[in-house]
Protein backbone atom coordinates (compact mmCIF):
# COMPACT_ATOMS: atom_id res chain seq x y z
CA UNK A 1 0.00 0.00 0.00
CA UNK A 2 2.85 2.39 0.84
CA UNK A 3 4.26 1.81 -2.65
CA UNK A 4 0.95 2.94 -4.18
CA UNK A 5 0.81 6.09 -2.05
CA UNK A 6 4.41 6.89 -2.96
CA UNK A 7 3.64 6.46 -6.66
CA UNK A 8 0.67 8.84 -6.40
CA UNK A 9 2.72 11.34 -4.41
CA UNK A 10 5.56 11.33 -6.93
CA UNK A 11 3.11 11.70 -9.82
CA UNK A 12 1.71 14.93 -8.35
CA UNK A 13 4.76 16.19 -6.41
CA UNK A 14 6.20 18.33 -9.19
CA UNK A 15 3.05 18.91 -11.24
CA UNK A 16 2.05 22.25 -9.71
CA UNK A 17 5.45 23.86 -9.20
CA UNK A 18 5.56 27.37 -10.60
CA UNK A 19 8.80 29.32 -10.70
CA UNK A 20 8.85 33.01 -9.89
CA UNK A 21 8.99 35.06 -13.11
CA UNK A 22 12.54 36.21 -12.42
CA UNK A 23 14.07 32.76 -11.88
CA UNK A 24 14.80 31.46 -15.40
CA UNK A 25 15.84 34.79 -16.98
CA UNK A 26 18.19 35.54 -14.09
CA UNK A 27 19.73 32.07 -13.90
CA UNK A 28 20.20 31.97 -17.66
CA UNK A 29 21.95 35.34 -17.58
CA UNK A 30 24.16 34.25 -14.68
CA UNK A 31 25.07 31.02 -16.51
CA UNK A 32 26.70 33.07 -19.23
CA UNK A 33 29.44 34.17 -16.83
CA UNK A 34 29.33 31.94 -13.75
CA UNK A 35 29.17 28.26 -12.83
CA UNK A 36 25.87 27.59 -11.09
CA UNK A 37 25.51 24.71 -8.68
CA UNK A 38 22.61 23.72 -6.49
CA UNK A 39 23.03 22.77 -2.83
CA UNK A 40 19.76 21.57 -1.39
CA UNK A 41 18.36 20.02 1.77
CA UNK A 42 15.15 19.30 -0.12
CA UNK A 43 14.00 17.00 -2.83
CA UNK A 44 13.09 19.44 -5.60
CA UNK A 45 15.19 18.17 -8.44
CA UNK A 46 15.96 20.87 -11.05
CA UNK A 47 14.95 18.74 -14.02
CA UNK A 48 11.50 18.25 -12.50
CA UNK A 49 11.02 21.96 -11.74
CA UNK A 50 11.68 23.51 -15.13
CA UNK A 51 15.38 24.04 -14.42
CA UNK A 52 16.86 21.21 -16.46
CA UNK A 53 20.35 22.05 -17.67
CA UNK A 54 20.63 25.27 -15.64
CA UNK A 55 23.06 23.97 -13.00
CA UNK A 56 26.46 22.40 -13.62
CA UNK A 57 25.54 19.89 -10.93
CA UNK A 58 23.45 19.53 -7.80
CA UNK A 59 24.34 18.40 -4.30
CA UNK A 60 21.48 16.99 -2.25
CA UNK A 61 21.82 16.50 1.48
CA UNK A 62 20.14 13.10 1.28
CA UNK A 63 22.83 11.91 -1.15
CA UNK A 64 25.87 13.05 0.83
CA UNK A 65 24.49 12.73 4.37
CA UNK A 66 25.17 16.37 5.24
CA UNK A 67 22.57 19.14 5.63
CA UNK A 68 22.93 22.90 5.45
CA UNK A 69 23.96 24.82 7.52
CA UNK A 70 26.76 22.29 8.16
CA UNK A 71 29.89 23.76 6.52
CA UNK A 72 30.86 20.28 5.31
CA UNK A 73 28.26 20.42 2.53
CA UNK A 74 29.74 23.71 1.31
CA UNK A 75 33.24 22.21 1.54
CA UNK A 76 32.02 19.25 -0.51
CA UNK A 77 30.73 21.68 -3.15
CA UNK A 78 34.05 23.54 -3.25
CA UNK A 79 35.90 20.26 -3.71
CA UNK A 80 33.61 19.35 -6.60
CA UNK A 81 34.22 22.60 -8.46
CA UNK A 82 37.83 22.94 -7.30
CA UNK A 83 37.63 26.41 -5.82
CA UNK A 84 38.07 28.19 -2.53
CA UNK A 85 35.47 29.93 -0.41
CA UNK A 86 36.58 33.35 -1.66
CA UNK A 87 35.46 32.37 -5.17
CA UNK A 88 31.89 31.51 -4.19
CA UNK A 89 28.75 33.36 -3.34
CA UNK A 90 25.83 31.41 -1.93
CA UNK A 91 22.30 32.53 -2.75
CA UNK A 92 19.42 31.28 -0.66
CA UNK A 93 16.10 32.10 0.93
CA UNK A 94 16.71 30.52 4.34
CA UNK A 95 18.62 32.52 6.93
CA UNK A 96 19.11 29.42 9.08
CA UNK A 97 20.23 27.01 6.37
CA UNK A 98 21.64 29.11 3.54
CA UNK A 99 23.01 32.27 5.10
CA UNK A 100 24.25 30.73 8.36
CA UNK A 101 25.80 27.88 6.37
CA UNK A 102 27.61 30.34 4.12
CA UNK A 103 28.76 32.35 7.15
CA UNK A 104 30.13 29.25 8.86
CA UNK A 105 31.97 28.37 5.64
CA UNK A 106 33.50 31.79 5.05
CA UNK A 107 31.45 32.22 1.88
CA UNK A 108 29.75 35.47 0.88
CA UNK A 109 25.98 35.26 0.79
CA UNK A 110 22.93 36.78 -0.81
CA UNK A 111 19.67 36.36 1.08
CA UNK A 112 16.64 36.21 -1.21
CA UNK A 113 14.07 37.81 1.06
CA UNK A 114 11.00 38.12 -1.15
CA UNK A 115 8.69 38.65 1.83
CA UNK A 116 10.98 41.20 3.52
CA UNK A 117 11.22 39.20 6.73
CA UNK A 118 13.25 40.52 9.63
CA UNK A 119 16.75 39.19 10.01
CA UNK A 120 17.62 36.96 12.94
CA UNK A 121 20.23 38.29 15.33
CA UNK A 122 23.59 36.70 14.73
CA UNK A 123 22.88 35.74 11.12
CA UNK A 124 23.90 38.40 8.63
CA UNK A 125 24.06 38.12 4.87
CA UNK A 126 26.44 40.14 2.73
CA UNK A 127 23.56 41.23 0.49
CA UNK A 128 19.76 41.12 0.65
CA UNK A 129 17.51 41.00 -2.42
CA UNK A 130 13.75 40.89 -2.80
CA UNK A 131 14.09 39.55 -6.36
CA UNK A 132 16.65 37.41 -8.14
CA UNK A 133 17.24 40.09 -10.76
CA UNK A 134 18.99 42.20 -8.10
CA UNK A 135 21.76 39.59 -8.07
CA UNK A 136 22.76 40.78 -11.55
CA UNK A 137 23.31 44.27 -10.14
CA UNK A 138 25.33 42.96 -7.19
CA UNK A 139 27.64 40.83 -9.28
Amino acid sequence: MAHLFNKIYLKHRFKDIELFDDVLPTLNKLREKYKLILISNGNSYPEKCGLDGVFEFAIFSQDCGIEKPDPKIFQFAMEQIKCGNEELIHVGDSLQNDILGANLSGIKSIWINRDQKKSVEGIKSDFVCTTLTKILEIL
